[in-house]
């Protein structure tokens, strides 16, 4: 995962936009493939939440990362997705991977459990979810959350990465290992919605699409 990446979430998401577009060239298509710009579509090859928070009140954060129909790089690959949950001190608290097929969606809540402690709350999973396939020898990523299926997370803030992984293996329907579609998958869009429904208040913002590799 880009450095550049993690320092861009690390701020607040006007911020995070001030920085990036200081990097951004006139002419980018005479870049390397590992330099990371802003996407002028809000569709991008990682995409970042820049803050999630919940609180005793009843605050929670609700999140979508949709992968569009008609938005893609090459190919017409499934999406697998790597997704990375931190605190506010940039602690890893959860990180696990989606799939989605074009056009397809995927939900998910983090709600308060405790003052010092808040639960993911995976809403939607995704058309291909039961396809991604944990390697034995990654140690760091944890099984991919279920549907209703609840996961501690320590802290009530922070933020969140997430990125199209082309290396991502998928399972067919007789076991067997398969690789996605030929291409790069396709590039993958992110809504965050803060909300407490006993005090009536609501705010939703777009995640910070990021053109450019992860690596």
């Amino acid at each position: 995962m880009s450095q550049l990446l993690k320092k861009c979430a690390l701020l607040t998401a006007s911020a995070a936009l001030a920085f990036c577009f200081t990097l951004q060239p006139a002419q980018a298509q005479t870049l390397p493939t590992t330099f990371a710009a802003i996407s002028d579509s809000g569709a991008g090859d990682n995409i970042i939440f820049p803050f999630w928070e919940t609180d005793m009140e009843g605050r929670k954060t609700n999140l979508i990362i949709t992968s569009p129909l008609g938005v893609r790089n090459t190919g017409e690959a499934m999406n697998v997705v790597s997704m990375m949950i931190y605190d506010a001190m940039g602690t890893t608290l959860r990180q696990f991977r989606i799939c989605l097929m074009p056009g397809d969606s995927w939900t998910a809540a983090i709600e308060n459990k405790s003052d010092t402690m808040s639960t993911l709350r995976v809403v939607n999973e995704g058309g291909c979810d039961d396809k991604v396939l944990k390697p034995e020898s990654d140690r760091s990523v944890w099984p991919t959350p279920k549907m209703d299926e609840m996961h501690n997370l320590t802290g009530t803030m922070g933020y969140m990465i997430a990125y199209t992984d082309p290396d991502g293996t998928l399972m067919d329907a007789d076991d067997t290992d398969s690789d996605p579609d030929d291409g790069r998958p396709r590039r993958i869009t992110g809504t965050a919605q803060l909300i407490n429904p006993s005090m009536g208040f609501s705010s939703s913002y777009s995640a910070v699409a990021i053109m450019g590799s992860s690596t």
